[in-house]
């Protein structure tokens, strides 16, 4: 009965790839196995320094930096993204996550870790959406991983607008001390993953970095979904 109920069910409303809109295998999730093998993967994990982690050499002290996809105007990294954000598909993060934690696993990135920290929206942001999708994606690094989540020590101190507008600087700007750490003991001596959707001019990664570097003896890297280098 229940797989009669699942067969009617999807044909009114079928599951369709996110990026081709052609219909899914049973075991494919939100992406075609054509369309998952054409993503614009940067590899960023196969080589020791990259584009992502210089451009935040001399802002802050950090160990390693994973981005999944390169994020450019109308590609299928920004199409996945604001499906994400703006259309309440939250499990899209998660699937992209365990494909990325996948690759990552094969040249042993994550090695060391302690903890996944998502970066925090703001209370009001977050009921405004009703979820966060950094935490999406950490839940889906999780579920390969088995490190735990943290989503209550690093916190989000003021509500800002949107930053998908603003130049380099008015970034930074409204970034500044926007985050904040309610116990700074409980992250003491540990390696965090601090996980974000993406990474554009870093004002984000290192407002966050700042509050977490109050805390002794931690080792912070980054994971976003997805790099922009404009």
């Amino acid at each position: 009965m229940m797989k009669f109920l699942i067969s009617f069910f999807e044909l009114f409303f079928p599951n369709n790839c996110e990026l081709c809109s052609n219909s899914l295998y049973k075991h494919e999730n939100y992406i075609c196995g054509k369309c998952k093998k054409k993503l614009p993967r940067t590899y960023f994990n196969m080589v020791k320094t990259n584009p992502a982690e210089q451009s935040l050499w001399g802002r802050i002290d950090i160990e390693h930096v994973h981005c999944f996809l390169f994020y450019a105007k109308e590609n299928s990294t920004q199409q996945m993204l604001h499906t994400l954000k703006y259309k309440g598909e939250k499990e899209l993060g998660k699937e992209l996550a365990h494909i990325f934690a996948d690759e990552l696993e094969e040249t042993h990135s994550l090695k060391g870790v302690d903890i996944l920290i998502p970066v925090p929206l703001h209370p009001k942001k977050l009921f405004k959406r009703g979820y966060n999708q950094s935490e999406w994606i950490a839940k889906g690094i999780q579920e390969k991983t088995n490190l735990p989540i943290d989503n209550t020590t690093l916190i989000k101190a003021h509500n800002t607008e949107s930053q998908t507008r603003k130049n380099r600087f008015s970034r930074y700007l409204s970034s500044k001390e926007m985050f904040s750490i309610n116990d700074k003991h409980k992250l003491k001596g540990k390696h965090i993953l601090l996980i974000d959707d993406v990474l554009t001019t870093g004002a984000t990664i290192e407002a966050c970095y700042n509050a977490l570097a109050n805390t002794d003896d931690i080792k912070v890297s980054i994971l976003t979904l997805a790099y922009s280098s404009k």
